[in-house]
């Protein structure tokens, strides 16, 4: 299945995300110390590196902007989008 991949918006740290707690990462300090590039792969259909993915973009988020690249497949786009508006207007009331 031919797949789009969607940069989402960058994601400004929303007030009080410092409040937020992200789950544990051994090794993500050092990691994003650098503010490289980070790729991020997996094998379709598992859980584990989703869940590290989100805990190294909760971790960054704390450092400030974050840009995060999906692959998707194109029929998913309306959702993501939905959401991006979503998450935006809440951003944006408080």
């Amino acid at each position: 299945m031919m797949r789009a991949l969607v940069v989402l918006a960058s994601l400004a740290v929303a007030a009080g995300a410092a409040a937020v707690e992200c789950p544990p990462l051994p090794g993500a300090k050092a990691l994003l110390r650098s503010r490289a590039r980070i790729a991020v792969g997996e094998m379709h259909g598992t859980v584990e590196i989703p869940r590290a993915f989100g805990a190294l973009v909760c971790h960054a988020t704390k450092r400030g902007p974050v840009r995060v690249g999906l692959e998707i497949p194109p029929s998913e786009a309306p959702a993501i989008r939905s959401e991006e508006r979503r998450v935006g207007k809440e951003c944006r009331s408080r």
